[in-house]
């Protein structure tokens, strides 16, 4: 939800319009909550920790701007899968042995 200036004024979430009475002639902006933002530039583990911390599921990305923009939106899903996808590389890494020779060893002969 945008106010007069254009500025984010908050977001009116789906449980909010699920649960709204039809007939009710309370504007749509009057259930709005503050809006829980990212930034482009955030780690996927604090997003997590917002999303965690505020009960939700959806968070809007907005740029540090003096007058921020949103940008898009990121939820739980996609953090999902993009940990999905670091566990795989993860355990799909190629991995370098060092082999260590041992104490009082002879060095192999050439």
């Amino acid at each position: 939800m945008l106010d007069a200036d254009g500025d984010l004024a908050g977001v009116v979430t789906r449980g909010a319009l699920i649960h709204a009475d039809p007939a009710d002639p309370t504007p749509l902006g009057e259930p709005a909550r503050p809006a829980v933002v990212a930034h482009p530039d955030e780690t996927l583990r604090a997003l997590a920790n917002r999303m965690a911390q505020h009960e939700v599921t959806r968070l809007l990305v907005v740029t540090r701007e003096p007058r921020p923009r949103v940008e898009g939106i990121i939820s739980l899903r996609h953090l999902l899968t993009a940990r999905r996808i670091d566990l795989h590389e993860e355990r799909h890494a190629e991995h370098v042995l060092t082999l260590r020779t041992r104490r009082g060893a002879a060095p192999a002969a050439s």
